[in-house]
């Protein structure tokens, strides 16, 4: 996976760090079957670069500029299902690795997060990097 966040960090224009260390984050929950994470988040593979998105609006088309804050490698801890009268919690996937791109607080509207992230999605497939299963 660290080749794989190489390659989507380089493909992104992001800065790529020399030296990448994870860390513990601590949880306070009962969903997950840890106390902790394993994260990049003070020393990420790749950081601070601007990717441009295009939104497309009926006949309208808009271009805007999104910051990609990191790119790095954390832990899934599973994830909670809220269903009604009831909380369901699937550990499946718990304990694998994955890919988490934070972006800067410059999305001004839901239209523009979903194609920033449907752009993302398409990108990181044609190169190999994930199957961005959603």
């Amino acid at each position: 996976i660290h080749a794989q966040l190489d390659i989507a960090s380089a493909t992104l224009n992001c800065q790529i760090n020399t030296i990448s260390r994870f860390e513990r984050k601590l949880y306070i929950r009962g969903f997950t079957s840890w106390i902790y994470q394993i994260i990049q988040q003070r020393w990420p593979i790749g950081y601070l670069k601007c990717r441009h998105f295009v939104q497309q609006d009926k006949n309208i088309t808009t271009f805007f500029t999104v910051g990609i804050h990191r790119i790095q490698i954390e832990q899934d801890t599973g994830k909670t299902i809220l269903a009604p009268n009831q909380q369901l919690i699937d550990l499946n996937r718990a304990g694998c690795s994955l890919i988490e791109i934070v972006f800067l607080p410059d999305i001004r509207s839901a239209h523009q997060a979903a194609s920033a992230v449907g752009t993302l999605q398409q990108l990181l497939k044609h190169i190999g990097v994930c199957v961005c299963v959603c």
